[in-house]
């Protein structure tokens, strides 16, 4: 057996606070399974982030998963919620057919609290913008049932235990999906660069339009709405608002900035 002084070293120092040897080994039985528990927890996770990812890129991706792997990727994007933010992020933040699909998931993989706690959430919610729920109208204090701890006691499995088994269960029918899902999220990206390449160029070329006839700033000159001034370290800028010894100018970096005028 490979001698391993960092477990000796704790063996020490648990002897020293007055551990028996029996409390010792329970000790080091626990940390043991929660060891295990987090490898388990680290390989379910790789099995479900691409899908979840991809889902969020893609609803079509969500909605051609079968029944199980769809209710994997919406409780672990749950499960993601609850152990950092709440209830209320995973409801605000995340797309309406996410939140819809709760209850049938829920329900699927045996975890009917949670079926029942959406089932009375999900009607008070408003619609918000880019097809996302608001949470404006729900008193938090109706639905304490979707508290972690809550969820946890009343249920007899841990969300998270029932999804690490799902997904290493489903390893088999999971890794094929991968490189669909990586594609998807691909292209999602590269949409993305390109929108935001494009938009660069457009403001580059409204500034550039209107660059030769900018007037120099000086704290001096004096400048009024609509006027397009340059100035020697912030570049170019448009004069939105002006009063008296200061203006607003938007520049061409997309900021705003005050300056003064006419001093």
């Amino acid at each position: 057996m490979t001698h391993d002084p960092n477990r000796d070293a704790v063996r020490s120092e648990l002897r020293q606070k007055g551990f028996s040897e029996e409390n010792i080994a329970t000790f080091e039985e626990g940390q043991a399974k929660a060891l295990a528990a987090g490898d388990r927890f680290a390989a379910a996770a790789e099995l479900a982030d691409p899908l979840m990812l991809a889902s969020l890129a893609k609803p079509a991706f969500f909605t051609g998963l079968p029944d199980e792997m769809r209710a994997l990727v919406t409780l672990w994007i749950f499960d993601v919620h609850l152990r950092r933010n709440g209830p209320t992020s995973f409801v605000e933040d995340e797309p309406s057919f996410i939140i819809d699909d709760v209850p049938r998931a829920a329900r699927l993989l045996g975890l009917e609290p949670i079926a029942v706690a959406f089932e009375r959430l999900v009607p008070l919610l408003s619609r918000g913008t880019r097809g996302r729920y608001s949470v404006k109208t729900v008193d938090w204090r109706d639905h304490e049932g979707l508290d972690r701890t809550v969820l946890k006691a009343s249920s007899e499995r841990a969300l998270e235990d029932v999804l690490v088994e799902l997904a290493l269960a489903r390893r088999a029918e999971i890794e094929p999906l991968h490189e669909t899902a990586r594609a998807v999220v691909a292209k999602r990206d590269e949409k993305r660069k390109s929108a935001a390449e494009s938009k660069l160029a457009t403001q580059r070329a409204k500034w550039d339009a209107v660059r030769e006839k900018a007037k120099p700033w000086s704290a001096s000159a004096r400048f009024a709405a609509g006027d397009i001034l340059v100035h020697a370290k912030l570049g170019v800028g448009r004069v939105l608002r002006a009063e008296p010894q200061k203006i607003e100018v938007e520049l061409e970096d997309g900021t705003v900035r005050v300056l003064v005028h006419a001093r």
